[in-house]
């Protein structure tokens, strides 16, 4: 239990950020689904959601569009709508992320420690976050229609 609170320390840390975002609220940890903690960053119109995967131990960023307020009822689509796409797609795709970045974020199976892995992906997309700040949810409003 001390490496999944160490971990979820170091992102509600890295992501803190968001909170100063126009409207975004101070970060809400579910950890009611599963193997996976998500922590979650909510303005009136998106949810920022950091999945952290403890089975895969990989570390995934998304954007949710709400519904009246809440989380859409599905994961991908609601209501015949997109309602949550992944960071790097907003962004134009893994491919047009810096080398650097890429390389930390495709990191899965066995290639480094999971605790250790997860903490260099989880500040690599506070980093990518951070750099793109607005154009995330500029993007996220034009695709999850």
């Amino acid at each position: 239990m001390k490496q999944v609170d160490q971990i979820e320390s170091v992102v509600v840390e890295e992501f803190a950020f968001v909170q100063r975002w126009p409207g975004f609220s101070e970060p809400r940890i579910d950890r009611s689904i599963g193997c996976v903690t998500v922590v979650r960053y909510f303005s009136s119109e998106f949810a920022l959601e950091i999945e952290l995967d403890w089975h895969e131990t990989v570390v995934s960023a998304l954007v949710a569009r709400l519904d009246g307020g809440a989380l859409p009822d599905g994961y991908y689509v609601a209501k015949g709508r997109r309602c949550r796409a992944y960071v790097e797609r907003l962004l134009g795709g893994v491919k047009s992320l810096p080398s650097s970045q890429r390389a930390v974020l495709a990191e899965h199976g066995l290639k480094g420690y999971g605790a250790e892995r997860m903490e260099r992906q989880a500040k690599a997309y506070a980093a990518l976050i951070r750099e793109s700040g607005p154009a995330i949810l500029t993007r996220a409003a034009q695709v999850l229609t």
